[in-house]
């Protein structure tokens, strides 16, 4: 793993924007570290110009390579999600995902959703997708950024099976 490179990504690779973006910015602004953004074909003319930010098309074998070879991952909507389905990291392989939530807690998540009544019967019903997170993601494992400490206690009771208060970044 190389400790100077960060993959960064957003929304299904869909889109430059969000905490990602401006994550992005800075790091480039008043780092040293090698940046390089995962994503679809349509974001790449969207980001800035520079010699230490590279592109990936989400998918890729050089995005394979990229999250394979990286220290950190940066994301906004899950790992999962942002860059690949693979299970191609966790902190016993040496690396750190770092995921940001990027609202306030007016919206309900996970099980304190007053819409999510059936989030119970819904987890179990997806007992091998579960079990594939648990076991080879090892989501507990992974960092998330969150604009105070309360919002990362709640969104730890909202959804345990992916967050825990130890691993909640002020950012």
């Amino acid at each position: 793993r190389n400790p100077h490179k960060i993959v960064i990504g957003g929304l299904r690779g869909e889109l430059y924007c969000d905490n990602s973006k401006y994550l992005l910015q800075y790091i480039l602004a008043h780092t040293d570290y090698r940046v390089v953004w995962v994503g679809l074909p349509k974001v790449r003319g969207k980001l800035p110009t520079h010699g230490r930010l590279s592109f990936a098309e989400k998918g890729s074998w050089r995005a394979t390579y990229h999250l394979l070879t990286a220290k950190f991952w940066y994301c906004c909507q899950m790992a999962d999600r942002d860059f690949t389905a693979w299970p191609l990291m966790t902190d016993a392989w040496g690396m750190k995902v770092i995921d940001s939530w990027h609202g306030i807690m007016i919206k309900g998540t996970g099980r304190l959703s007053p819409c999510n009544r059936d989030y119970k019967e819904s987890c179990e019903a997806r007992t091998f997708w579960n079990w594939y997170h648990d076991v080879l993601w090892r989501r507990k494992k992974e960092w998330l950024t969150v604009p105070s400490a309360r919002q990362g206690e709640l969104l730890s009771q909202a959804e345990p099976e992916s967050f825990c208060p130890e691993r909640c970044l002020l950012f």
